[in-house]
């Protein structure tokens, strides 16, 4: 049972074997199917299969419903949402996923979370990447920090402002028109230059070679009041940020995070 107000953050291997794969696309709807069907590769193929039907257990814990009926709509942008039929209006979610790497992120704040991860890899081009696709002030800072902490850097830039977007559902087209700023307080947090005050960003590491970040909007989150998880489906829940928590209103104390594992 979540106790206080939490975002719970979950991790999960998209890489899975045909035994597994077979149990997720049978909770698939027929536009699921369709979509996975369209994929060239089958890794990729395994892989939305795998992201898709882990989202739907999820959600049917939270719902107390089956994969199966689980029904979402769509932003205009195109991320999804429950459809609001289910009745669970301020149950929010967001999903992101990088090669085998997928994140959940879900919260009963009715005004948005959003969640990007991206493996840390060889990138020469950040500077000139920041430049580009940042505002002028990011690029700058990113430019003063040590030369081998850019890369990181600009990965953590890139997930901080991704997951605002995608919280607030404008999509990447949004990417300069609001400036962020790393926290003097914490390193990890992220503070809104241009953008809306009241949005949240915490940046983590959710395996040794990669960066996450999540953003949460409005202070509303209290998630899953009341509700039991199966605690079956957490087999490992090995770390949580909130450990390292040194200010209790900051949004890392709110971060559960836990592996899923089938």
């Amino acid at each position: 049972m979540l106790v206080g107000k939490k975002i719970e953050i979950w991790r999960a291997n998209l890489d899975i074997d045909c035994e597994i794969e077979s149990q997720y696309w049978s909770v698939l709807n027929l536009a699921e199917k369709e979509r996975a069907n369209r994929f060239v590769k089958q890794q990729d193929q395994t892989r939305f299969i795998a992201g898709r039907g882990i989202l739907r257990y999820l959600l049917s814990k939270y719902l107390d419903l089956t994969p199966q009926a689980i029904q979402f709509d769509y932003l205009p942008q195109g991320k999804p949402v429950l459809d609001s039929d289910h009745g669970f209006p301020n149950l929010q979610f967001n999903v992101s996923h990088c090669h085998y790497l997928a994140l959940y992120a879900f919260t009963d704040s009715a005004e948005g979370i959003g969640i990007d991860v991206e493996l840390l890899r060889s990138l020469p081009e950040a500077i000139s990447l920041a430049q580009r696709f940042f505002t002028k002030n990011e690029a700058s800072y990113l430019a003063s920090v040590p030369s081998q902490q850019q890369e990181a850097m600009f990965f953590q830039f890139w997930t901080a402002k991704e997951a605002y977007l995608k919280a607030t559902g404008e999509g990447l087209a949004g990417l300069q028109t609001i400036e962020i700023a790393v926290s003097e307080r914490n390193t990890n947090q992220f503070e809104i230059v241009k953008g809306n005050p009241r949005m949240q960003i915490y940046c983590f590491m959710p395996e040794e070679n990669s960066i996450a970040a999540v953003a949460s909007l409005g202070n509303n989150n209290d998630l899953n009041r009341g509700k039991k998880i199966d605690q079956g489906t957490d087999t490992s829940n090995k770390w949580t940020v909130a450990d390292c928590c040194l200010n209790a209103e900051t949004l890392e104390k709110k971060l559960v995070f836990r592996n899923w594992d089938e």
